[in-house]
């Protein structure tokens, strides 16, 4: 997997530095364990509405992918 770039997008990125720092957080009791699921599922939901979003705009593009 030396050639995947699929871990190198921002909107990865991102969501994996928004949940390190909401565990970081939890870790250091900032936050509960329900705040921290809240979290969970706001970054989870919007990395995948922006991969949707993205593969749907691309779609609709002149000359971008079916």
């Amino acid at each position: 997997m030396s050639g995947d770039r699929r871990f190198a997008s921002r909107k990865f990125l991102l969501a994996m530095l928004a949940m390190v720092l909401a565990a970081a957080w939890l870790g250091l009791g900032l936050i509960d364990s329900e705040q921290w699921v809240d979290a969970t599922k706001w970054v989870v939901g919007l990395y995948f509405a922006g991969n949707i979003g993205a593969t749907i705009a691309t779609g609709l593009m002149p000359g971008g992918r079916p």
